[in-house]
């Protein structure tokens, strides 16, 4: 397994299993996108037990996902991702998602992303007001209208 750092997205290559994010210690700083290019093969995960360990690593990741997905990847393993993408998409997939925003913007996008995995509505809705707020902070001179 190969993790590639650009910026605030990282790539994985050579996986054969998803669970092997599981020991990726690259994955647990500031990264906001994850790109997975998994192996011919790969799967996402050996056992029912290392794949319920994926699917909840990924439903409690800091961190959006996106697999690089053909007709013959796993089916389990691309539905584990937030975003599904072809090989023509994922060369620039990062910069044109991240296109325009600010990187206080990309983590507040992230972190509310991140949150609409599990949390209910309205816990979301809150994280995305309080984001908004502080993300108009600097243009109202730092002020966050009650917030």
């Amino acid at each position: 397994m190969n993790v590639y750092k650009k910026g605030l997205a990282a790539e994985i290559r050579g996986l054969s299993s998803l669970y092997q994010l599981l020991s990726a210690e690259e994955l647990r700083s500031d990264v906001c996108l994850l790109i997975i290019y998994p192996d011919c093969g790969a799967v996402l995960g050996r056992s029912e037990e290392e794949k319920s360990a994926v699917r909840r690593f990924l439903a409690e990741a800091p961190f959006m996902t996106a697999a690089v997905c053909g007709d013959d990847t796993d089916k389990e393993l691309s539905a584990a991702a937030d975003i599904r993408i072809s090989s023509s998409e994922a060369e620039d997939y990062a910069e044109r998602l991240f296109d325009g925003k600010s990187v206080a913007q990309i983590r507040e996008i992230t972190a509310c992303f991140a949150a609409a995995r599990t949390a209910p509505a309205k816990k979301v809705l809150d994280l995305e007001s309080r984001a908004f707020y502080r993300l108009m902070a600097p243009a109202d001179g730092g002020g966050s209208h009650g917030r």
